[in-house]
This record gives C-alpha cells, structure tokens and sequence, in this order.
C-alpha cells in the first residue's frame, strides 16, 4: 500500500479497496488498519487516509470557534487556493458543521482583510493574457509606487480574481517595467493582516512548492496536540510524496 502518493490516489485506494470483490464484508481500509497499526505511525497513517478537505475544513472551524479568531491559519488555508479547490473546503465545512464558512469568515473578520477572504471565491481560472498583464501592472503602479497613500482595493481585486498564472504574468511586467518586486511592494505598502494575506497570495503566485516547503519547515509534527498535527499533515500534503515518504519512514524507526 503506497500511502506516500496523493491525497487524490489514496482516497481510489480506500475506494478500490471496499470494492474488492476479496473484501467480502466491504469494510473499510481505515477500519482493517485501526486493527493492525498502533501508535504514532497508526495516527498518522489514517490522518493521511482522509481526504485533505476534511482537515483544511476542521482547521477552519477550530481557528474561528473560540474566543479570537487565528487569523494566521485563515490566511494559511485560503489564500494558495484557487477558486475550485477553495469550493472543496466550503462544501466540507458545510457538510461537518451544517454551516456557511463564507458567513463565517465575514464575521469572524473585519476592514481590508475580509474583503480579501470574501472575494477569494471570485477567482477567474483563465490562462495569461499578456495584455491585461500590462495594464494590471500598471493599475498596481498607480494604486501604490506611484501616489501617496495606497489603494488597497486595487491591489485586493488583481490579487483576489485573477488567476495565478494570469497574476505571474503580471508580476513579470512589474518587475520589468518598474524594477521591483511586487513583494516588496506590499511589505512597503501595507502592513498588518492584509500585507500578510496579498503576500501568501503573491509568494504562491511566484513560487507555489517554495512556499509550501517553507510553511512545512516551520511546524512539526506533535502527535500529543492534534490540532497541531492536522495542520502539518496538511502542510506534508501540500509539499509532496518525497516528504510523505520520509515522514513515515522516520515513524518506523
């Protein structure tokens, strides 16, 4: 069993299996396993074995249910997604808490930052058009470098409805037309939890694996809190099967 694929392959896995005509009682593979493993190894076999908008969902709801909302995990979850992966982790949310995330996070939140959180939904899914590529660049010239005081609903609508590739593109023509980069441009523009959610958005635009690899380096995984453990095995999910691979094989040692 090759648990160090996807999270897309390992939920055919657990689907193939009940369907086994060898299986003749279709059980589950996540319940035969509960019966055989044991430990740390165990929990975290079966953590990867669920789908991983199960978990992103759960993050969700634990980083707003509580008194004070964890802004930084709203960031984490939401802001890499593109429209279509962010509507998985809305019907989860839906399914597990009976529960609208999108009003959720609308009142959990407030100001710049919740539009951006709001309009994430927004997301065009197209392929680059170099031409709208130049005039965003522009736009975003004019709403920031270029005047006194920034306008952060330009830069929210060009970082919240295009599509990253289209956004790449973008940044590409910033950086030749200006000389800078567009992370630089909103650390020096902004500040706060919108600076921190327009600069996941840009990070994952310029460099998706690098970001992920670097949010991965700087969790752990504690198997004694398990809030702690679902967002790295969320992390582990997001960098790949050579990680998958070596944090499973470091458990049986």
């Amino acid at each position: 069993m090759e648990l160090s694929k996807s999270n897309a392959a390992r939920q055919k896995l657990k689907v193939d299996y009940s369907n086994d005509t060898a299986n003749t009682n279709k059980t589950k593979l996540e319940d035969d396993l509960k019966k055989v493993l044991t430990g740390d190894f165990s929990k975290a076999v079966l953590m990867l074995l669920e789908a991983t908008e199960v978990f992103e969902a759960q993050i969700l709801h634990g980083s707003m249910k509580e008194l004070g909302t964890d802004e930084a995990l709203l960031i984490d979850i939401m802001c890499p997604k593109n429209a279509a992966e962010l509507k998985l982790v809305v019907e989860e949310f839906n399914k597990q808490y009976k529960a609208s995330l999108k009003q959720w996070v609308k009142d959990d939140t407030s100001g710049d930052f919740a539009k951006v959180l709001d309009q994430l939904y927004e997301r065009e899914e197209k392929d680059a058009d170099p031409e709208l590529a130049k005039s965003d660049a522009i736009a975003l010239y004019e709403a920031g470098e270029k005047k006194w005081g920034t306008d952060e609903n330009k830069f929210i609508d060009i970082f919240t409805k295009r599509s990253f590739v289209q956004m790449l593109a973008t940044f590409k023509q910033y950086k030749e037309k200006y000389s800078k980069d567009i992370e630089f441009i909103i650390q020096d523009e902004m500040s706060g939890d919108l600076a921190k959610s327009l600069l996941t958005i840009a990070k994952c635009t310029n460099d998706k694996s690098a970001y992920f690899a670097k949010k991965l380096e700087e969790s752990k995984p504690d198997f004694k809190d398990e809030k702690a453990l679902r967002l790295y095995v969320v992390r582990l999910e997001r960098t790949g099967e050579k990680d998958i691979k070596a944090f499973l094989e470091k458990l049986t040692k």
